[in-house]
């Protein structure tokens, strides 16, 4: 099912969001989610802004907040929409994160049963963006999107039970054979 979606996105800054879902006590918890030691290294990214935008230029994003969190994922769906062994994918709060140009999404449900939106350039279709109904504080983008994608420090890996045979799984990343363990 195709369908289109536009979310107005300011750069408000980062506050924790309703009913809980998003919270931080020394460590970072989402949705029941426990990233204990996975969100360390996002301290280096104070201050950086982050741009990108697709192929065609008629979608541009930019961030000044610090990401929330790095990773690659390896499910079905990311493979098949990356059309690429696995995906990189940059968490971001949602109100850091401003984004100009007409973006299309397209919903799924994830391994979750929840909804997942991805987000597309209208006239090129480059994938740029994710937004999880599990994690509705957070916006995704894909790594290969940035202007400087050597931005990217991932942390982990989600999904490496779905990983293909051939790809590499570097060990010094903590890797979860699906998502993120529940807490």
């Amino acid at each position: 099912m195709m369908s289109k979606l536009k979310w107005s996105h300011t750069n408000a800054k980062f506050g924790v969001g309703c009913c809980g879902q998003l919270r931080v006590t020394g460590s970072m918890f989402f949705s029941g989610h426990s990233l204990d030691a996975m969100v360390e290294s996002s301290a280096i990214f104070k201050g950086v802004e982050m741009n990108g935008g697709c192929l065609c230029g008629a979608v541009r994003y930019k961030s000044d907040a610090e990401p929330v969190y790095q990773l690659y994922c390896h499910c079905r769906d990311c493979q098949r929409v990356s059309g690429s062994a696995s995906a990189p994918i940059i968490f971001f709060p949602s109100q850091g994160l401003s984004i100009e140009g007409e973006v299309t999404y397209y919903e799924s449900k994830g391994s979750s049963g929840k909804s997942i939106y991805r987000g597309f350039c209208a006239k090129c279709g480059s994938h740029l963006f994710g937004r999880l109904e599990r994690l509705p504080d957070l916006l995704s983008i894909r790594a290969g999107t940035l202007d400087d994608p050597a931005a990217f420090q991932p942390q982990l890996h989600i999904h490496a039970s779905q990983a293909a045979p051939w790809e590499y799984i570097d060990p010094s990343l903590r890797s979860f054979p699906h998502d993120v363990p529940q807490r």
